[in-house]
């Protein structure tokens, strides 16, 4: 496995640690119908993700939706970011140069 950027080989530690955390993410989310939604809850990624980026703060996303926990609105905005990361490969490796 190749780290993001650098071309150099991550440690099997490092790829355990990044399948972990993907694991624990994806414990957090439940896929109901085709939207994302927080697990045990009827509660759309995107809606935790739009409240926040409209201003809401934890606090009163926790007093909203009694159901949720810090580590579910933590996971929706690591989701979130996972989908705008964008991945840089080399036109080196592209073209097979090294």
């Amino acid at each position: 496995m190749q780290s993001e950027g650098k071309g150099q080989p991550i440690s099997r530690i490092q790829e355990v640690l990044l399948c972990t955390s993907v694991l624990q993410l994806i414990r957090r989310y439940a896929m109901d119908r085709l939207a994302l939604e927080v697990r045990g809850t009827r509660i759309p990624v995107y809606q935790i993700v739009r409240m926040l980026a409209n201003g809401d703060t934890v606090e009163e996303l926790l007093a909203e939706y009694p159901s949720l926990e810090r580590d579910d609105i933590i996971a929706c905005l690591n989701y979130a970011a996972s989908l705008a990361e964008e991945q840089v490969t080399p036109i080196e490796a592209l073209a097979g140069v090294a």
